[in-house]
């Protein structure tokens, strides 16, 4: 796994590294076709979550939907906003009681620097908000139904791909820190794929 996610990450610095490249390469004037306003979009995302340490012995993966509303920069940074639905499972070899997957709502604040290639767009990105999580078994396997909320941050890479006018793919990966309880702490690799839809 790591060394899949280290041929992802090198595979976004090369992008990034040959759009430095182009872009010292063009004439200064060309810079003027930039956008000189702000725009925003909506997005839906689904999102695979795999859970490391401690924590991931337990619950092996988070899956669920995300929804975000963006505000565009014309200096290619972008703020976004996200909330969502995700359920935790249980690995099939733990013995948990029926309906033992804790759900989460994440609220997050977060944002991107854009790297504009025309048809992709490679970006870097940092988010951290909190996790409203409805737990209903413990890391022991031990019904205990409460609600908890806690911090949590990730960062990672992705890339826009221009599909049609206003309608592009999101396509990210990110390492995720999500503050459970000291000893089992919820970190892991979260895939993301959605759809944009840029706002008039």
């Amino acid at each position: 796994m790591m060394n899949s996610l280290y041929k992802i990450i090198l595979f976004f610095i090369l992008i990034i590294t040959l759009n430095f490249q182009y872009s010292f390469g063009q004439d200064s004037l060309k810079k003027t076709d930039k956008k000189s306003e702000t725009s925003s979009f909506f997005s839906l995302q689904g999102t695979y979550v795999r859970h490391l340490g401690n924590f991931g012995n337990v619950w092996s993966h988070t899956t669920g939907i995300y929804g975000i509303y963006g505000i565009n920069y014309p200096s290619n940074y972008v703020l976004n906003f996200k909330t969502g639905y995700l359920t935790l499972h249980n690995k099939k070899d733990i013995n948990f009681p029926e309906n033992s997957g804790s759900t989460i709502i994440p609220v997050v604040i977060g944002g991107k620097y854009l790297f504009d290639l025309k048809i992709a767009q490679p970006y870097i990105s940092f988010n951290n908000g909190i996790n409203i999580i409805s737990q209903k078994v413990n890391l022991n396997g031990e019904k205990e139904e409460k609600t908890l909320v806690k911090y949590y941050w990730q960062t990672g890479v992705g890339t826009y791909v221009n599909l049609y006018k206003n309608l592009k793919l999101d396509l990210s990966v990110n390492v995720n820190s999500h503050f459970y309880q000291d000893d089992a702490m919820m970190t892991g690799f979260e895939y993301n794929l959605g759809i944009e839809y840029f706002l008039k």
